[in-house]
């Protein structure tokens, strides 16, 4: 496992060692401001903090990822969120399902919705807190919207009536009827929502400070699509022309 150690000045000549592994950033020191300016080092990766006295300047959002805080003293002094949770599904895509190809084809069913991501963990362990709300959140990413379904292909055209022979009287012949048109294809169902992940906070006071508000609940599920457009029956076949009646005049008495 590859591992990295920096050193940075910050002011009031204070001190703080960060530490990188592939999977987890630590970040080890006595009085420091965790460095907000350069979050990109935190960046898919669980997070580990340990100092005496701790400020925290800004909000941090590491999707699915674990963070633990360990100060005896934490400072916000801004208004502050700390966000652990999953990353919403991704819609489905193309948007629509195949349509039919040949006459009276179904349409393909739309996929599933893409699920939302678990959310991580927060641990937060102190005994002063000092300054304005901080939030933190462990919320489950929300699920995907689904694939509409695709459109059924219009019915064959029924079979032509059998042309009339030379010697044929009466009617033409009724011409066939038209198939059916392709069903629809049902919409796609929503993705589930990523699971909401865990908050534990120690203290050394009777109560969590009024100030530390959290948030954890499972992601909301995604929207099911609508199912594509049925296929029109098909035309019925052509009929074949009737001979033409002949009338002749109404023989007399006399006539035999």
């Amino acid at each position: 496992m590859s591992q990295q150690t920096l050193k940075i000045d910050l002011i009031r000549e204070t001190d703080f060692c960060i530490e990188t592994s592939e999977s987890t950033v630590y970040i080890i020191g006595t009085t420091f401001t965790l460095p907000a300016f350069n979050q990109n080092i935190f960046a898919g990766k669980n997070l580990v903090v340990q100092a005496y006295d701790l400020t925290i300047p800004a909000s941090l959002n590491l999707p699915s990822k674990n963070v633990s805080i360990t100060t005896r003293t934490l400072r916000i002094p801004a208004r502050v969120k700390i966000s652990v949770g999953g990353v919403n599904g991704a819609v489905a895509r193309p948007a629509k399902a195949n349509n039919g190809r040949s006459p009276g084809d179904h349409g393909k069913s739309g996929k599933v919705g893409n699920n939302g991501a678990t959310a991580g963990a927060i641990e937060l362990t102190y005994q002063a807190y000092e300054g304005e709300m901080l939030t933190l959140e462990s919320i489950g990413g929300d699920g995907g919207i689904a694939q509409v379904g695709g459109d059924g292909q219009n019915g064959k055209p029924g079979a032509n009536a059998r042309e009339r022979r030379p010697n044929d009287r009466g009617p033409g012949h009724v011409g066939g009827r038209g198939f059916a048109g392709g069903n629809a294809g049902n919409g796609g169902i929503g993705g589930t929502g990523g699971n909401g992940g865990r908050i534990n906070i120690n203290t050394t006071d009777a109560d969590v400070d009024s100030n530390i508000r959290t948030s954890v609940n499972g992601g909301s599920g995604g929207s099911g699509a609508g199912a594509g457009s049925p296929g029109n029956g098909g035309p019925g076949g052509r009929g074949s022309k009737g001979v033409d009646c002949e009338f002749f005049d109404r023989p007399g008495p006399d006539h035999f």
